[in-house]
């Protein structure tokens, strides 16, 4: 009984393989193999992903055989994937989304799929995908054409879009740029800035000019405020010049000179009597150097003393912004005092730009502060 049940079992083992290895010598399992050899199908190969105008990107992909269909893929930068689209029909292979938003990066891919029998079968699909930017060509950079002095700097960027693109100067001798766009003029000459992005190059071209030109005219008019007041100054006994004039019964402004140190005080000293109350303040610059400068502001009253420091560039000073103002320790100083102290920085300003007119037919303009405004 034994021996008949493994013969048994032996012959059945033995059908059963050549059932496997010879689908026609069992119709059954002849059906359910071709069955899942007609539902597989292959994963559609990705051609491109293309920004057309403002608020279009076209994907494209190649058709596969035997499928009945498409189920289009996106997913925007760090996000994830979503199903945007569903195409019917093997040899339609392009998509068009229009729900887009310009200057935003968009990944695709796609899954192609088979209909057997009332039930969908998907194939695999491309990870990686492909990408555009939408509105690609429709991005412009914030300036085509620079002209900067030595030194100087100024920020590039893509308009209308959050990403970063990879930024080259043609020519760091002249020109250097940081990741962030942050172009700084070196030395004399001609260099192109180029901005990539998805595929796209964005140029500016940045001339930086002879350090001689501007530069040495305003140390030249330094020189002339400089012989001014060694020549009609009151002489201070730290060695410096200095000629003060009234703005007003309460007002002194006070221009004077520290040939130590080769440094130019616009001062201002202002008195409200009735509050008992003294604001100061001292714009230090460096005749050398004159495109940065250090102030220094006092606020006296009953015995309290409160000392703040700031830094200015002369060149962008328009003497109406707000500079910041900070503690001895670092902090920030409050909103009184900073309100204070830009109060009698801008009277300082318009106490010298008086001086000056008068006396040297001169402004704060030839000195460098060429954004000042009275």
């Amino acid at each position: 009984m034994k021996k008949s049940l493994k013969k048994v079992l032996c012959g059945l083992m033995a059908g059963l393989m050549v059932a496997v290895t010879v689908p026609a010598a069992l119709p059954e399992a002849a059906y359910v193999t071709e069955v899942q050899a007609a539902a597989r199908v292959a994963a559609p190969k990705l051609v491109s992903a293309k920004a057309s105008g403002k608020s279009k990107i076209v994907f494209k992909w190649k058709a596969v055989k035997g499928a009945s269909g498409y189920t289009v893929f996106r997913k925007e930068k760090g996000g994830k994937w979503k199903n945007v689209a569903e195409v019917k029909g093997a040899k339609k292979t392009a998509f068009s989304d229009t729900k887009v938003i310009t200057g935003t990066q968009y990944t695709y891919s796609v899954k192609a799929f088979k209909n057997t029998k009332g039930k969908k079968t998907f194939s695999s699909y491309n990870k990686k995908g492909v990408t555009a930017i939408a509105g690609l060509y429709t991005l412009k950079l914030n300036s085509s054409r620079i002209t900067l002095n030595p030194g100087k700097s100024y920020t590039l960027k893509v308009n209308g879009t959050k990403l970063t693109p990879a930024w080259r100067s043609s020519n760091s001798k002249i020109v250097t740029v940081n990741k962030k766009g942050r172009i700084t003029a070196k030395k004399a000459g001609t260099a192109k800035i180029t901005a990539t992005l998805g595929g796209k190059k964005f140029v500016c071209t940045v001339t930086v000019k002879k350090a001689s030109a501007s530069s040495n005219k305003t140390v030249q008019n330094y020189k002339k405020v400089k012989n001014y007041l060694n020549k009609n100054g009151r002489y201070s006994e730290d060695g410096s010049r200095y000629i003060e004039m009234a703005i007003d019964a309460d007002t002194t402004a006070v221009l004077s000179y520290d040939p130590k140190e080769n440094k130019l005080d616009i001062g201002l000293t202002l008195r409200v009597e009735e509050e008992n109350i003294v604001s100061t303040v001292d714009v230090v610059v460096n005749c050398a150097k004159p495109d940065a400068a250090k102030i220094y502001s006092g606020i006296f009253s009953g015995g309290v003393e409160l000392y703040t420091t700031a830094n200015m560039k002369p060149s962008t000073y328009t003497g109406k912004q707000n500079i910041t103002f900070y503690n001895a320790s670092g902090s920030k100083a409050n909103t009184e005092i900073q309100e204070a102290a830009n109060a009698t920085l801008q009277a300082a300003m318009a106490g010298t730009e008086y001086i000056l007119r008068s006396k040297l037919n001169m402004s704060l303009k030839t000195l460098g502060f060429n954004a000042y405004r009275l």
